[in-house]
């Protein structure tokens, strides 16, 4: 299955792309997919992660809602969902 994933702000630095396909299997979650990009992307990874969780100056949202009100990393995606990660401060 396959997701777009775009980072926003200081992360498309770090990333040098505005966004990517990524393949995920299928009943695959926004974690899966994170460890996903820890392989393909780690220095975002490494910048949005501390241990387990996603850190507190960042947002992961999933089709334009945050995983904060879904399921957080548990949150399954589907084909063709649009992951976009940035940091918080972006909101403002």
């Amino acid at each position: 299955m396959r997701v777009r994933v775009k980072f926003l702000a200081t992360l498309f630095q770090a990333a040098g792309v505005l966004s990517m396909d990524v393949d995920v299997g299928d009943g695959a979650t926004v974690g899966d997919l994170l460890r996903e990009l820890r392989m393909l992307k780690p220095r975002v990874v490494d910048a949005v992660m501390d241990g387990g969780s996603v850190r507190s100056e960042f947002v992961v949202v999933v089709n334009g809602r945050s995983i904060d009100f879904l399921k957080g990393l548990h949150t399954v995606l589907r084909e063709g969902d649009e992951v976009a990660i940035f940091p918080s401060l972006a909101l403002a």
